[in-house]
């Protein structure tokens, strides 16, 4: 989900995250391969060819990352429409005018997957079509984002990269807050073209979701993949040699290529826990009221960097006791390192690190901002109609071609009338389905919702008078908002 409004972030110390079921499971394809077509109203959005060209773009940065499948971009038109149509390979790039979501996402990408295992089943790209794109020109060689200059408009996105970062949903990634140069950050600006190449934060992600992951063979083939003249296309199974060599220390010998050196370099990093792996279950053990002052003290002072490095490379008692700081300190920021404990292989940390997993996915951020300096974000929100406020109650879920939505009720706190809420997403008979990157709220939960014409309803989580989340997005928690 990418957003046009760019926050000035306070220093974000987590990367790379990914997305994950309910229970902790990470949620990722088993195939090889993913075949992704295009919409007609999509490719007609350019002039001829461009709006293929920045596709072609987008599916080339995220390729030969070792382990990780492929996103071939096949001929032809999808005919489909978004959602998940079963006994079909329907993955597409679509584009969606008027726009029915929320006014500040350029996109949304649309995962559908079994709830029970994670396994990816569908992926649809979803366009904003009431804003402009172009195919802009990338200037080789800079390095910092306002450099990267429109051909055109000063007033276009630039579709290659919008596309390359709801690529990087496709195959699992969430938002990067880390870095505003990673393809992952979650805005981007006028002209801006710096998202189309995936840094070291991106492929570090991606490969560190597929790690532990067997691929199988496509079903039914993939299709041609319109590539980028000029850029070589490699293989999972070569880059999954170079791979163990960079983790051994070898690939500076080998591989003499600027991207190539750039790609052992997030190599030797992804292959290094695999090699030290086996000391985390077999650590001998510690102290846990040490373990417990040293989890604690690093999150008093904010260092979540420190922290995961701590973790991965500790004893059972320091991952358990950050699993339970976690779930007694819950902050948004804190869910990639609570899903990498949910998957621990002692049984006693992953359980703990599922309780901060569920809490932290529907927790505040960290930082917070007072009203006055929320901008659009706050504008988008509460300056649509009436606003609503109370606890929810789930009703239930249904299908409308291909996608799901989830209804809710909500009793009005001031007025005590109940309101029905109707939102996309969510799990229907063991499939489930994520319209975009921010969760569903929970059963109970106290929200804020402003109902909308011929589109689902705005909300975000409140306590007392901050609100963050829902369609208020990534970013920092706003105050004194009510």
């Amino acid at each position: 989900m990418l957003s046009l409004t760019v926050l000035a972030l306070p220093g974000a110390v987590s990367a790379f995250t990914t997305k994950t079921t309910a229970s902790g499971k990470p949620i990722r394809w088993t195939e090889q391969a993913v075949p992704m077509r295009m919409g007609r109203q999509v490719v007609n959005l350019l002039e001829p060819g461009e709006a293929r060209r920045a596709a072609a773009i987008a599916t080339d940065a995220w390729l030969g990352l070792p382990r990780v499948p492929d996103v071939l971009l096949q001929d032809g038109l999808s005919n489909d429409g978004p959602g998940y149509h079963q006994g079909t390979s329907s993955n597409g790039i679509y584009l969606v005018r008027p726009w029915t979501f929320d006014s500040q996402k350029l996109a949304v990408t649309v995962t559908t997957y079994e709830e029970a295992t994670g396994k990816m089943i569908d992926a649809d790209v979803l366009v904003n079509g009431d804003v402009g794109y172009d195919l802009l020109e990338e200037h080789a060689g800079e390095e910092h984002a306002a450099q990267h200059a429109p051909r055109r408009r000063s007033d276009d996105y630039d579709l290659a990269a919008v596309l390359t970062h709801e690529l990087g949903h496709v195959l699992g990634l969430g938002e990067s807050e880390a870095d505003r140069l990673v393809t992952m950050w979650p805005y981007i600006r006028h002209g801006e073209t710096h998202q189309r190449s995936i840094e070291a934060d991106d492929e570090q992600g991606a490969i560190t979701i597929y790690r532990s992951q067997v691929l199988s063979e496509p079903r039914g083939g993939c299709g041609g993949q319109a590539s980028v003249p000029g850029r070589p296309t490699q293989t999972g199974s070569v880059w999954w040699l170079v791979g163990l060599l960079a983790a051994a220390g070898l690939v500076s010998r080998i591989i003499a290529t600027p991207v190539r050196r750039r790609y052992a370099r997030s190599l030797a990093l992804a292959f290094s826990p695999l090699l030290f792996a086996g000391q985390l279950g077999t650590a001998p053990a510690g102290d846990p009221a040490a373990a417990t002052r040293k989890v604690n003290l690093l999150l008093q002072q904010g260092k979540l960097a420190e922290l995961q490095s701590a973790v991965l490379s500790g004893s059972a008692e320091v991952r358990l006791a950050a699993a339970q700081a976690l779930a007694d300190q819950p902050y948004r920021e804190y869910r990639r390192l609570a899903s990498r404990l949910a998957e621990d292989s002692h049984p006693a940390v992953s359980a703990a690190g599922l309780e901060a997993l569920h809490k932290t996915r529907h927790a505040a951020p960290r930082h917070s901002v007072p009203a006055a300096q929320a901008g659009s974000r706050l504008s988008a929100l509460l300056g649509s109609g009436q606003l609503l406020r109370g606890r929810i109650a789930r009703l239930g879920a249904s299908r409308e071609d291909g996608l799901i939505f989830t209804r809710y009720e909500v009793v009005d706190q001031a007025t005590g009338t109940a309101h029905g809420l109707r939102l996309p997403g969510g799990t229907l008979n063991g499939i489930s389905q994520q319209v975009g990157e921010e969760p569903l709220p929970s059963d109970g939960a106290e929200l804020v919702v402003v109902p909308r014409r011929n589109a689902p309803a705005a909300w975000a989580h409140v306590s007392g008078t901050t609100l963050y989340g829902g369609s208020l997005g990534h970013g920092p928690a706003i105050r004194d908002a009510l």
